[in-house]
């Protein structure tokens, strides 16, 4: 999936969203997030991130055919808290590259449930 950097490009996706919500007349009137419910919609933010999610539990469980070194890095055995899967935050000079797939997705792989992060596929 394309992810837009600038908050300008993610702000005018979100507006193309909000404006094809309206679309629909029997939900027109109602605020945005109410829209969204109505047609059992996510904001694109929360669709960018579940996808990084969804690309790394793929990655780390064989799914896709990337070895999982050559995007992130397991923290190793030496972390005591949260989950198995803990990824490592590489060193980098560049606040672009924050941008990069293999960074963006650290944080919040990093947050997920021992549960979520270990379950055998994406439907459970």
């Amino acid at each position: 999936m394309w992810y837009p950097v600038n908050k300008n490009d993610r702000d005018h996706r979100e507006k193309a969203q909000r404006r094809a919500t309206k679309v629909v007349p029997w939900i027109r009137d109602l605020p945005y997030e109410e829209r969204l419910r109505n047609l059992k919609l996510q904001n694109l933010a929360y669709r960018r991130r579940r996808g990084d999610m969804i690309q790394i539990h793929k990655i780390f469980h064989g799914f896709e055919d990337i070895p999982e070194n050559s995007l992130v890095k397991l923290a190793g055995e030496g972390i005591k808290r949260g989950h198995s899967l803990k990824l490592k935050k590489p060193r980098h000079r560049t606040v672009f590259r924050n941008h990069f797939f293999s960074l963006r997705v650290i944080k919040d792989g990093n947050g997920l449930h021992e549960g979520v992060v270990n379950a055998p596929s994406l439907l459970t």
